[in-house]
Order: C-alpha cells, then sequence, then structure tokens
C-alpha cells in the first residue's frame, strides 16, 4: 500500500474534526419546542346516588365505584323498621346516578311473573279461602286454618306467620311466600 500523502491526512483530520464538531453541537444545543407536562392520573369521582323510601335518612349520596345496593342504604342510615327488602338485591351493582327505592311492607308492588298454581298475589289478612286456596300447596283445610288464625290474632303482622299455621312447614311457606303480602 502507499502512504498518504500530507494533504491526505490533513483532509482525513479535518473530516474527523467536522463530524466531531457537529456530534458535539448535537448534543450541547438547547432543545426547542413545547416542553410536555405531565400530569397525575385524575382521582375517579364517586358515584351520586339517589336512595329513598323506607330508609332512616332518604337522599343523594356519594358512593365508591363498585360499591353494592348495601351500601348505598347504609350511607342512607340503614332501613326503617317497615322496610321490605324481599325484592331487592342488595348484592347489585350501583350505577352512577341511579335511584334506590325501598318500599314499606305496607306498599303493594307489582306481583311477580307466576308459572305456579297462583294467578296473583294474595292479601293475608283479607283474601277469601277460594283465593287461599290458589295458592300453592294449599287445600281447603290449609286455606280454613289460616282464616282461622287471622281471625283469632286480628290478622297477619308478617308473612312469616304463616309458619305458626299447623301443616305448613318450611318447604311450604318458600312456595307460598312468592304469591303473598299483608295489608293492616
Amino acid at each position: 500500500m502507499e502512504e498518504w500523502q500530507e494533504w491526505q491526512k490533513y483532509l482525513v483530520a479535518f473530516f474527523f474534526g467536522l463530524i466531531a464538531s457537529a456530534v458535539i453541537l448535537l448534543i450541547a444545543r438547547r432543545p426547542s419546542g413545547v416542553p410536555l407536562t405531565l400530569y397525575p392520573p385524575p382521582t375517579p369521582q364517586p358515584y351520586l346516588v339517589h336512595v329513598d323510601g323506607a330508609v332512616n335518612k332518604p337522599g343523594v349520596y356519594p358512593v365508591e365505584r363498585g360499591s353494592r345496593v348495601n351500601d348505598a342504604i347504609q350511607a342512607a342510615g340503614g332501613v326503617t323498621e317497615s322496610a321490605n327488602l324481599r325484592d331487592i338485591n342488595l348484592a347489585a351493582p350501583i350505577k352512577d346516578g341511579q335511584k334506590i327505592y325501598i318500599p314499606s311492607i305496607y306498599e303493594i308492588t307489582t306481583p311477580p311473573a307466576t308459572d305456579q298454581n297462583a294467578s296473583a298475589w294474595i292479601d293475608l289478612n283479607h283474601a277469601s279461602l277460594e283465593e287461599l286456596m290458589t295458592l300453592p300447596g294449599i287445600g281447603e283445610d290449609r286455606a280454613k286454618e289460616i282464616i282461622r288464625y287471622r281471625d283469632s290474632h286480628g290478622g297477619f303482622k308478617t308473612i312469616e306467620e304463616l309458619l305458626n299455621i299447623t301443616g305448613i312447614g318450611k318447604a311450604t311457606f318458600e312456595k307460598i311466600k312468592p304469591f303473598v303480602f299483608i295489608t293492616p
């Protein structure tokens, strides 16, 4: 190989110097443009739910996301003694802006869809013998016992009193329960 001539050495040194200067300028120059500002993620806002009916303190309450109906009821001070929780799903998740209504045992709500013998809800304190006999597992003898009990005790205070009647055990009571209610 030939040796490099003097001018070639200077040319190579000049290019290396030029490249080194460019790298130093790129590293040392100030950044341009608008700086990015990083903010922390927003804190999730609580849901607001309206709790009304047979609760101690009806009103609008904040509850954490992921809360259940029971949490909202507790925020409203719990239920009153007259609350009817039979048709309330306490484990249901809450949505923002939801209204939760807790009915009283004195209110008549829409009867459930029935696929058994009963054709509608039966008021234990006012039903006739024939109406009582439409209840699942209740024949003429049990219907007469229900009327006798009702007359001798001044009416039913709770549907659970059906368990006090001879011949109505837990299994029969569970069949009847979805179809009965009481009014004063």
